[in-house]
């Protein structure tokens, strides 16, 4: 067995596990799953916590890219949660070509603090559905991701919003976009996976002016749909 170099805690990843499987199982409400992680340790003790919970559609956990690809094309699991660590391939370009090619599957990268930071600006480029610290998960942001995905939004980890602001500074100076509170709010509720009807109701507007400013964001932000210009807004720090 070939393992990428480098040693990980998944410590914190188990003891979520085996706290929260039947909580993560009604989040999912029946969608189905799929693994990839470089950590076999860490595989089997998902497929045994799961099968234990048994509501849970668990339709395959792998190693690597391509046995991932080859997952997601034969089963089109609902959602693919994916650790920055594979035994073959990168994890970042898989999610990309998940997302590309099959985006009907929703993605969650776990990635390590170590890590560069990079391949977040790729993962956000490529609209992964959540981003969260492995070192984390142990306080409850795994169950909180598969909440947020599956009622539509996206997740990305707080304690990664200060790196995301200074990868998307560059170093160099950006002129932001000058959003009303208004439009940052609705940018928020686009970020949460809202309609513009529920955004309206949210905020006491009109639908046609949520529309309104839905159509200024995009224009402002550049932003070729919705989920972009919310993508967009957490890269830049608009939003939380």
């Amino acid at each position: 067995m070939r393992v990428h170099p480098g040693s990980v805690n998944f410590a914190p990843l188990l003891a979520e596990l085996r706290k929260r499987p039947s909580q993560i199982a009604a989040a999912l409400d029946g969608a189905s799953l799929a693994f990839c992680s470089g950590s076999r340790a860490l595989l089997g003790a998902w497929l045994n916590l799961f099968q234990e919970v048994g509501s849970v559609n668990l339709v395959g956990a792998v190693t690597t890219a391509d046995e991932a690809l080859c997952l997601v094309q034969q089963q089109r699991p609902y959602l693919l949660v994916c650790t920055d660590r594979l035994e073959e391939g990168d994890a970042v370009n898989l999610v990309e070509r998940v997302k590309r090619d099959h985006p009907g599957t929703h993605t969650l990268l776990l990635v390590s603090e170590e890590r560069r930071l990079q391949p977040l600006r790729r993962a956000l480029a490529a609209e992964c559905d959540g981003i969260c610290l492995d070192s984390r998960v142990g306080q409850g942001t795994l169950l909180a991701a598969v909440q947020s995905i599956r009622a539509g939004g996206r997740y990305i980890d707080r304690s990664l919003n200060t790196l995301i602001r200074q990868l998307a500074g560059g170093g160099s100076a950006r002129t932001e976009p000058l959003l009303s509170t208004r439009e940052r709010q609705v940018l928020e509720g686009l970020q949460m996976g809202l309609t513009n009807r529920e955004i309206a109701s949210q905020l006491f507007l009109s639908v046609e002016t949520v529309r309104s400013h839905v159509r200024s964001l995009l224009q402002k932000l550049g932003a070729r749909g919705r989920g972009h210009a919310a993508v967009i807004g957490l890269h830049r720090g608009l939003i939380d």
